[in-house]
């Protein structure tokens, strides 16, 4: 005859059977001109950092802004290094019959400025409008 076994298992009145999440610890710090979303960091747990406006990852892509990272199994996060967001780069446009700031390449917020070489004007109509200044938006272009 077969016997069969059967193991019971007694759990004490007072002891638990729950589980709880695993806590990542070490968040790696925000850098500056950076955001972090609510910090969950349990196992699975996602922590978000987005770059301010004007700023991304890769200053020649101003949609470049968010990375993220994860808690996993063992406590820790993916990474412990957050890229700098840099300021974006408006690229220079060269403005026929204009003397403009020798500015190559502006960053976010520079301001340049245009002035028109004697007998231009920006406005046909009004030679007095010779001088311009523009802006480098958050998108990458001047206004």
């Amino acid at each position: 005859t077969n016997a069969e076994s059967t193991t019971v298992t007694t759990v004490p009145p007072n002891a638990t059977t729950e589980q709880t999440a695993v806590l990542c610890t070490g968040l790696p710090a925000t850098p500056n001109n950076t955001d972090r979303s609510a910090s969950n960091t349990t196992f699975e747990g996602v922590i978000t950092y987005t770059c301010h406006e004007g700023y991304s990852l890769d200053s020649s892509d101003p949609a470049d802004k968010t990375q993220r990272i994860s808690c996993g199994a063992t406590g820790s996060f993916n990474t412990t290094e957050i890229k700098e967001c840099q300021a974006v780069m408006c690229e220079h446009q060269k403005i026929e019959n204009a003397n403009q700031t020798d500015v190559i390449k502006a960053t976010y917020q520079v301001v340049q400025v245009l002035e028109c070489n004697t007998g231009f004007s920006f406005n046909a109509s009004n030679a007095n409008d010779t001088i311009r200044s523009i802006h480098c938006l958050a998108n990458a272009t001047f206004n």
